[in-house]
């Protein structure tokens, strides 16, 4: 399909899908449901409402020192986005059986987004893409990730992708 493969530096990227689960921007996501979770505390499940309970250790100084590590981030990814046109990953670096997941939600879960949890903060343009079967017979596929409002030529490699492999 063409290109060249090359090499990146992911340490900003893993750092950007950090802030996600671990810090201040827990704030952002309980802000949109603040509200229903005030009147219904007990209609999230128990793994939403661990997560949210650590947004009232965070401050106002803590939410704008994690936009300021942001905008870092967003530099330092701008600069690998210099060296690349698109960035294929995992869409999931594993699978987990439901079990494992119910006993390590937030663990488990950052991991499967391992390669994709920064690709909102970071407003990159992604597709999903099923890929084939693993020798156990589990689905795997491949993320296809580009800068903000990319979604055309994803779409366009992505189709000639899933395509090549009939």
């Amino acid at each position: 399909m063409g290109g060249t493969a090359i090499e990146i530096d992911f340490l900003p990227f893993q750092e950007t899908a950090n802030l996600l689960y671990y810090g201040a921007w827990v704030a952002e996501r309980y802000s949109g449901i603040e509200e229903f979770i005030t009147r219904k505390p007990d209609s999230a499940l128990p793994v939403i409402q661990q997560i949210l309970n650590n947004v009232h250790k965070y401050s106002a100084s803590d939410v704008f020192r994690t936009f300021h590590k942001l905008e870092e981030l967003k530099q330092r990814t701008a600069q690998e986005w210099e060296k690349m046109d698109i960035l294929a990953v995992p869409t999931a670096g594993t699978i987990y059986r439901i079990e494992e997941v119910e006993a390590d939600p937030i663990q488990l879960n950052t991991n499967l987004g391992y390669y994709t949890n920064f690709v909102n903060l970071l407003d990159l343009s992604a597709i999903a893409i099923p890929s084939g079967f693993r020798s156990d017979k589990i689905p795997f596929g491949i993320t296809l990730i580009a800068p903000t409002l990319h979604d055309e030529i994803l779409s366009a490699f992505g189709g000639r992708y899933h395509q090549s492999l009939n």
